[in-house]
């Protein structure tokens, strides 16, 4: 039997890297073919990774709470251990030390024993430092380190580890107040991506005021039997879902393939933000049952490879959490996202005048300025309006 090597997965296209959250087998235990081996942890998913092939761990090639770039070797599968070498085999390698530019060593003591004063590390340098687990010895022994020394050294760790695409460091603010406590991998690396998006999408923003009163009188009325006929809630989310589907898909009518929107989902760890495929082509109650589906899977960690990519554009319903509206970014490679405010009982305007009590919900718009202009952008969100003020009638036609 040829050793299988278990490589770092592409969990989704703009990731480049990952994090070994788990093992969940040990050097010597037998694994099969499709039995979750490693629990991987991104910016997008965390999920277990399962073996590639049948056999025993030979080897564990990365520690966990490491990260490594995409297709890096983490693991050997093979034929069993004898015995006796279990032992000697239950390790985890060191990863490859940088083969570049090395920061000199840091000074020796003095014979007095006093040695040299400590560096004096700005804040901003304290805290990229604690982020990448790197402390001011290993730059060397500058008197004073600032954030330039470290993002020059993080860029030399970089090209002598040969890593493509890694994002350069972002600038984040001073740190406030308190004391500096470092980004989990999954942050990071969330942090990082939307820098990159930030820096490199020309964003745009619309915003309306929707009176949804007959959308959230109806949902009212239906959502109890839809649960119970569907097996899944009729939310808000899934409402909104559905509408941007079909006003993307009338906004793309003359291109190629389906429309797949992602759906962010908070977690503890971050934010994820599953894929509902071909969301132009399903009813309601589809759209709501792969919904709950996505969300559920996310929530427990069990998103496959791939589940997490290629959307054209995302929801993240901040009204779930209680927000008037939101100004998100722009996910790299989609040409929007839509943020939904709170739907929240409201004294509305009526046309003759008066006021009546009704339901509002801000709707945010926040575009590509390369897949809209402003015109566009505005007719766009209003066509989401009125197909989600459509929903009642269409549910009622299906």
């Amino acid at each position: 039997m040829t050793d299988t090597v278990v490589r770092m997965p592409k969990l989704a296209d703009t990731l480049v890297e990952g994090t070994v959250g788990k093992w969940l087998k040990q050097v010597g235990e037998s694994v099969a073919a499709g039995e979750p081996l490693v629990s991987i942890e991104t910016d997008k998913v965390t999920t277990d990774v399962t073996s590639p092939a049948a056999g025993a761990v030979l080897e564990l090639l990365v520690g966990e709470g490491q990260t490594v770039a995409v297709d890096t070797p983490i693991a050997r599968i093979g034929q069993p251990l004898p015995l006796g070498e279990v032992d000697a085999q239950r390790r985890v390698r060191e990863p490859p030390r940088p083969t570049g530019p090395h920061p000199p060593p840091p000074a020796e003591p003095s014979p007095s024993g006093r040695g040299q004063a400590p560096p004096k590390v700005t804040p901003l340098a304290a805290r990229m430092l604690a982020e990448h687990g790197l402390t001011a010895s290993d730059l060397g022994g500058a008197r004073r380190v600032t954030k330039a020394d470290v993002q020059r050294y993080l860029e030399q760790r970089s090209r002598a580890l040969d890593t493509e695409q890694r994002a350069a460091v972002s600038v984040e603010p001073e740190p406030l107040s308190g004391n500096v406590v470092p980004l989990s991998g999954m942050r990071r690396a969330i942090a990082e991506h939307m820098s990159r998006a930030r820096k490199t999408i020309p964003m745009g923003q619309t915003v309306l005021q929707a009176d949804l009163t007959d959308l959230a009188n109806w949902r009212e009325r239906e959502k109890a039997a839809f649960e119970q006929r569907e097996g899944a809630a009729l939310t808000y989310t899934v409402l909104f879902v559905h509408a941007l589907a079909q006003a993307l898909k009338a906004r793309q009518q003359h291109a190629a393939g389906t429309i797949d929107i992602g759906v962010a989902v908070a977690l503890d760890a971050g934010l994820i933000v599953p894929v509902i495929r071909g969301a132009d082509a399903l009813r309601l109650a589809e759209a709501a049952r792969a919904l709950n589906d996505l969300a559920s899977r996310a929530r427990s960690g069990r998103l496959q490879p791939g589940e997490t990519h290629g959307a054209l554009m995302t929801v993240t319903n901040v009204g779930s959490f209680g927000n008037l509206f939101a100004s998100p970014i722009v996910p790299l490679e989609q040409i929007g996202i839509f943020g939904p405010g709170i739907v929240e009982r409201r004294p509305m305007p009526m046309p003759d005048g008066g006021i009546r009590i009704g339901w509002r919900c801000w709707l945010t718009l926040m575009f590509d300025r390369r897949a809209f202009d402003d015109l566009a952008a505005d007719r766009f969100l209003r066509s989401v309006l009125e197909l989600l003020l459509q929903l009642p009638q269409d549910a009622h036609r299906g």
